[in-house]
């Protein structure tokens, strides 16, 4: 009677562990992306790629850079010149309103009603308008272009201008 007992007890223990992985690789998994569906949240990917576009701008010195970039269908990347009218977010979480900031936005809403994300730049660069990354769904190649500009009348300092556009392959050639 005692081997029926732990014949028992394994089969119980082997079906809540194939249960748990069960779980853990196909159901869980899921939930998030169902989750993130109706929250808005950014898929992980698209995150990593404004993360990477900010340390790249940080980064960049003149001419250009290609990095490749994932936006996912429901968000874009904007860019705002430190002249420009920026979201609130650009002005909060410890960023400087004196400088240029890059958002994480929904693509269809304006950035100053639903942001995700904002940071402004490390350096005094200006950015250059129309800096956006629409959404696409794929990965991308984006040229990241820094360029310096003769100091406007009246004063001596030169002005760094960041701009950004798809990389296209006739480009290279």
């Amino acid at each position: 009677m005692r081997n029926k007992k732990a014949d028992l007890s394994y089969k119980t223990l082997a079906e809540v562990l194939l249960f748990v992985v069960f779980f853990l690789v196909i159901i869980a998994p899921a939930c998030t992306k169902i989750i993130n569906f109706f929250t808005g949240k950014p898929e992980s990917g698209t995150t990593r790629a404004f993360q990477n576009i900010l340390l790249s701008v940080n980064h960049l010195s003149l001419g250009e850079k290609v990095i490749p970039v994932y936006i996912d269908e429901r968000h874009a990347i904007f860019g705002f010149n430190k002249a420009d009218t920026k979201p609130q977010a650009c002005l909060q979480q410890g960023n400087d309103p004196e400088k240029s900031c890059i958002c994480l936005c929904w693509h269809d809403t304006p950035c100053e009603q639903k942001t995700f994300d904002c940071k402004s730049l490390d350096k005094d660069y200006f950015i250059s308008p129309g800096f956006t990354i629409p959404p696409t769904g794929e990965i991308q190649s984006y040229v990241l272009t820094l360029v310096r500009e003769d100091p406007p009348a009246g004063q001596t300092k030169p002005r760094y201008t960041v701009s950004i556009h798809r990389y296209s392959p006739i480009e290279s050639g």
